[in-house]
């Protein structure tokens, strides 16, 4: 008898249970993330798996998984920096439900960054090294009219540096932007 009471109470505890409501993240809802994955334009190919967990905040649960797939990979050549594409396919919640996604790289305010570079000197820190470069041969020449003006200038735009390759590490903070609204339920 007791066992049958306990059974009947348990069920009537689950009927007066309200059902939990479905959450929808809506479209446009930026998510922090950190990278699980890393991701280096030099040694990664277009369809390598990443992987980046939430930050706990943006409606999805603390422990949500972020797969994706790189797209588009380019390494850096000696005049431009290495560029990196990218989405967001699927959130692995943390009692494992998959849900299909579609997401991208955006910045904190929500820019969507379809292709993330690397870094490449601006054309005004070229200018300035090149000035400084030919003052330079100037200053040191014994007669500055037979200063070699230009060695000077080639020499300084060689000191500006050169373009890089995308380079993130795991543990890397970032920002992925909802395409869609995504229903949790």
């Amino acid at each position: 008898m007791r066992s049958r009471t306990a059974a009947l109470l348990a069920v009537a505890a689950a009927m007066a249970a309200p059902a939990l409501a479905a959450l929808t993240i809506p479209k446009g809802t930026v998510v922090p993330v950190t990278l699980n994955t890393a991701i280096n334009s030099a040694t990664s190919k277009a369809g390598d798996k990443v992987q980046l967990t939430v930050d706990g905040a943006a409606g999805f649960p603390a422990g949500t998984i972020f797969q994706g797939v790189l797209t588009n990979v380019v390494a850096k050549t000696d005049t431009l920096p290495g560029a990196v594409e990218g989405k967001i396919t699927t959130a692995v919640l943390p009692d494992g439900t998959e849900l299909p996604i579609k997401a991208v790289p955006c910045s904190e305010k929500g820019d969507v960054r379809t292709v993330v570079k690397g870094k490449a000197p601006s054309d005004r820190k070229k200018t300035q090294a090149a000035k400084l470069g030919a003052i330079a041969a100037i200053l040191l020449s014994a007669n500055p009219e037979d200063a070699n003006v230009k060695a000077g200038a080639d020499a300084g735009l060689k000191r500006v540096g050169k373009p890089r390759d995308v380079e993130a590490e795991p543990g890397k903070k970032g920002f992925i932007f909802l395409q869609e609204d995504v229903t949790l339920k």
